[in-house]
């Protein structure tokens, strides 16, 4: 094997390990006992409140409500247009995730002689945006909480970060418990 492939195939083990190591953490979730999730045959999406999002941007928002609702169609629930023709609704929004976040810390650096003295606090962006991810279904008659999923998220700034599958299969893992089993 030359050297240009043997690179070749390290980088190819380190782009699979990394994509073997990014799994979506599981969701906790909670739902009502009494409720006969037997009866949802369709849905209804809310749109998120742009405060509800941490200006994540509508293209951002529009991804993650799609991959949710083809989450929901693969399991064989149908997602309307209307409200008032679902069963229930599908909301869901950030928690605890602030976009404009600083980040300051202190750093020493002797890069150039006009540098050279006592630390000097620096400030940066973070590349990841870390928050709660949180899905709700709710009654569509009186807005009463039904199913509850959250799961601890880290954000890339780039809308473009993960692609349409990842997407899915974050949605999939989110929505994996929902219709509750009786």
């Amino acid at each position: 094997m030359t050297v240009k492939s043997l690179r070749h195939l390290w980088l190819a083990l380190c782009l699979l390990a990394t994509g073997c190591a990014t799994e979506v953490p599981a969701p906790r979730v909670d739902y009502s006992k009494d409720y006969d999730f037997s009866r949802v045959h369709s849905l209804a999406l809310q749109p998120p409140g742009e405060d509800q999002v941490a200006g994540l941007g509508r293209e951002r928002v529009d991804a993650i409500s799609r991959a949710l609702a083809a989450a929901v169609v693969a399991k064989g629930i149908t997602v309307v247009e209307q409200a008032a023709n679902a069963d229930v609704l599908l909301r869901w929004y950030l928690a605890g995730s602030d976009p404009n976040a600083n980040t300051a810390y202190d750093r020493m650096s002797l890069y150039s002689c006009w540098r050279c003295g006592p630390a000097v606090a620096e400030v940066g962006m973070p590349s990841w945006q870390p928050g709660t991810l949180v899905v709700d279904v709710l009654d569509r008659r009186d807005g009463r909480p039904l199913w509850r999923a959250t799961v601890d998220t880290r954000m890339a700034p780039d809308v473009d970060a993960l692609t349409a599958e990842e997407r899915r299969e974050a949605a999939r893992a989110v929505l994996a418990s929902f219709p509750p089993l009786p």
